[in-house]
């Protein structure tokens, strides 16, 4: 029998690996030990790393050999095909999640696996990752930086126009699943050189890029190397050119010229880094033949220029301007780390309690714990719970309460808070209130005394506002003086910001930052999940699905879409999915179910009840509805738009922030029930105006509305104050 350690050590071996890495070699006995280092000495450990010989004729093998002992590495010999036969051979060897690639002349920097599993858990849905990249020389000495512009989301006709991706394929990690859906690499000699850019292709028409924003890779430059024959990397290019613009069916023919013109810009710098200066030349002549705009781009006539200096004092050149931006890099980060961040959070209730509030404030947390800012939360104590406990990388200090009435609480909280952010001062510098009664008070006070800056979030908005009840309770005065003494006030939305306004706050003071949401793995334009969540909810696959989610409550315009409804079924055969519970003081239920009766639309519309999950329903819709009266920032809006759903709904101006008609959803008027049906019918006739509409709200979503990018504005206005 295994004890409890065995056991656990024999999951962790046995289980499979978060990455596999693929390392293709031919003839790199010079090079591919360090290269198989720079895996191993990764400091995010759960990978396997599988080499593929491609027939190599020297002692690669041998200089393998040492490194087999390790269980994590796997070497398989494979007769000569070239490197996308190898690539094909490791993946469809692979047992990890991510496929991540390094050619085995390059290098990773420790952190590299890192930055991509960050990137990977911040995004959550199946992606291409890459890093930024080094040039490094034969001696792994670094010459320079590759500076392409960052490219971001779905990005297909971006890297369509520029003639090539801009990133390296050592610095990229991609999600397994994809390959079921593209295809593997095209083993095409003719491509060999930029099979791995005709892939990138292929992916970007399905799925969106990411970039990790970190330098952690080195890519060798080296007289062996396919990138240092500019004839091989022309000939390979073309042969891409060729084939992704002989699929007419992409509606890409207009993008030709741009293409080709950028197409030859990039072989004229490559014969410029080869040192062929006439050859570099010619290829940028025929980039103005293909297409004159090319000459308005900074690109071309820095290559130009280039072409007529001596390649020595150009590799000078940048060699210095990169040593002048590596130290005024360094002295950013020395600069940063100094000013290193600490949060407090201010909550009445927090875990196991949990509520928008609690659940809010908690994911904020987690996240701006994992960019390496220190976060305290100070609550209540109810039920006698640990003082002092760490959740999450968060560490939480529950107050004991004196007494039972609100008013002890209330004061033991304040006076227990105010305690511990004195006694801590040196750990903190920035204070954050959920709610504008004891947390704003504790915060003022403190920065009153202290001198740390003060943000307040207060629940604002609709039937519940604040500041209203603050006008009620004893001491207005005084809280009217402590509100005036906030540094910022945080708003859901423009709504939200506005309300806060009428209270006598300055503009300046109201900073707009929505809620964030997690990225929902699936998506419902992508069929493949589509299919399977129709078959985790035993619908049939061709069935078309309309769903709603949220409250049944007369403010979620039900009525309205029933309706709709009606209208919808006499031109199409669909099923409308109702998926919510009834709202103990606001409910229609009755009432939507008497006109669902009325109407005879029992066998169309599905009441479902609370769902505690409800992703396989947003995934599975072919159309996401929305008819909502009022709302601050709906949360389910939020998710249907991070599952890719193609939307329908109601011009509030909440919703408005939200979704952008024709772009990334299409709105109504509120309480039309005729054009909503019509807009329904619209999405549920053209299944590629879905798909459009869809992939724009999940990007969106994932660059404005991800806990990551809500994280990011927070932490930007964290360091604004305390400048």
């Amino acid at each position: 029998m295994l004890d409890g350690m065995q056991f656990l050590f024999f999951i962790k071996y046995m289980s499979a690996p978060f990455f596999s890495v693929i390392v293709p070699t031919y003839n790199r006995a010079d090079f591919i030990s360090e290269a198989i280092k720079s895996v191993l000495a990764q400091t995010f450990r759960e990978f396997e790393l599988i080499i593929v010989d491609d027939g190599s004729t020297d002692n690669t093998k041998e200089v393998i050999e040492p490194f087999l002992s390790d269980r994590r590495v796997k070497y398989i010999y494979q007769e000569n095909n070239e490197r996308a036969a190898a690539r094909n051979n490791g993946i469809k060897n692979a047992s990890g999640e991510w496929i991540a690639f390094l050619d085995s002349d390059d290098i990773w920097l420790p952190k590299h696996l890192k930055e991509c599993f960050n990137r990977i858990n911040q995004i959550n849905i199946p992606v291409l990752i890459y890093g930024l990249s080094y040039i490094v020389d034969v001696n792994g000495t670094i010459i320079s930086k590759i500076k392409n512009k960052r490219i971001e989301g779905y990005v297909f006709e971006e890297i369509i126009k520029k003639g090539h991706t801009g990133f390296a394929n050592s610095s990229v990690c991609v999600h397994k699943s994809i390959f079921n859906d593209v295809g593997l690499l095209n083993e095409d000699r003719n491509l060999s050189g930029s099979e791995d850019s005709e892939l990138w292709d292929r992916i970007a028409l399905q799925y969106p890029f990411y970039s990790t924003g970190q330098y952690t890779v080195k890519l060798r430059h080296h007289i062996d190397q396919t990138m240092v024959n500019p004839v091989k990397m022309e000939q390979a290019g073309k042969k891409k050119h060729e084939i992704i613009f002989s699929k007419t069916q992409l509606g890409i023919a207009h993008l030709k010229k741009i293409s080709t013109a950028n197409l030859y810009l990039w072989f004229g710098i490559n014969y410029y880094a080869s040192g062929k200066m006439s050859d570099a030349r010619m290829r940028l002549f025929k980039a103005i033949k293909e297409d004159k705009k090319i000459l308005l781009t900074i690109k071309w006539w820095w290559t130009f220029v280039r072409t007529f200096l001596p390649a020595r004092t150009v590799k000078q050149l940048r060699h210095i301007k990169f040593l002048i931006s590596e130290q005024i890099n360094k002295k950013s980060e020395e600069c940063y780390n100094q000013n290193q961040l600490g949060v407090c959070i201010l909550v009445t209730r927090h875990l196991p309690h949990v509520g928008g509030i609690e659940k809010q404030a908690h994911l904020l947390s987690k996240e701006l714990v994992k960019v390496g800012i220190t976060v305290f939360a100070l609550t209540r104590n109810y039920y006698n719970m640990k003082k002092d406990e760490i959740i999450d990388g968060v560490y939480i200090h529950r107050v004991t309460l004196l007494g039972k009435s609100s008013w002890l609480a209330s004061l033991s909280y304040i006076s227990g808070s105010l305690l511990w952010l004195l006694k801590n001062k040196k750990r903190y510098k920035v204070i954050i209130g959920f709610q504008a009664y004891s947390p704003m008070t504790i915060g003022v006070i403190t920065k009153i005394i202290l001198g740390k800056p003060v943000i307040v979030s207060p629940r604002c908005g609709m039937s519940l506002n604040e500041f209203n009840e603050l006008e009620h309770l004893p001491f207005y005065g005084i809280r009217k003086y402590l509100l005036s003494k906030v540094d910022k006030f945080l708003a859901l939305s423009t709504e939200v910001s506005k309300e806060i306004g009428n209270h006598d706050i300055s503009k300046d003071k109201i900073v707009v930052i929505p809620n964030g949401v997690h990225i929902i793995q699936e998506c419902s334009y992508i069929r493949n999940h589509k299919l399977n969540a129709k078959k985790n909810l035993s619908l049939k696959e061709d069935e078309k699905i309309v769903v709603f989610t949220g409250r049944l409550a007369k403010e979620k315009g039900l009525d309205i879409l029933v309706r709709a409804w009606y209208n919808v079924i006499k031109q199409i055969k669909a099923k409308l999915f109702i998926v919510g519970d009834e709202d103990t003081d606001r409910s229609i239920a009755l009432e939507i179910k008497r006109i669902t009766n009325q109407l005879a639309l029992q066998d169309s519309i599905i009441f479902t009840g609370f769902k505690k999950d409800v992703t396989n329903y947003l995934v599975a819709s072919d159309v996401f509805v929305f008819p909502s009266r009022a709302e601050l920032m709906s949360n389910s809006l939020l998710e249907a738009m991070a599952a890719g759903c193609a939307i329908v709904a109601s011009d509030i101006e909440p919703n408005k922030e939200l979704i952008t008609d024709n772009i990334n959803g299409l709105l109504f008027p509120v309480d039309n029930e005729y054009a909503l049906s019509e807009k329904i019918i619209q999405l549920l006739t053209n299944t590629l105006f879905c798909e459009k509409l869809g992939k724009k709200a999940k990007e969106i979503t994932i660059e404005r509305y991800s806990i990551d990018a809500v994280t990011k504005q927070h932490i930007n206005l964290y360091q604004e104050l305390i400048k």
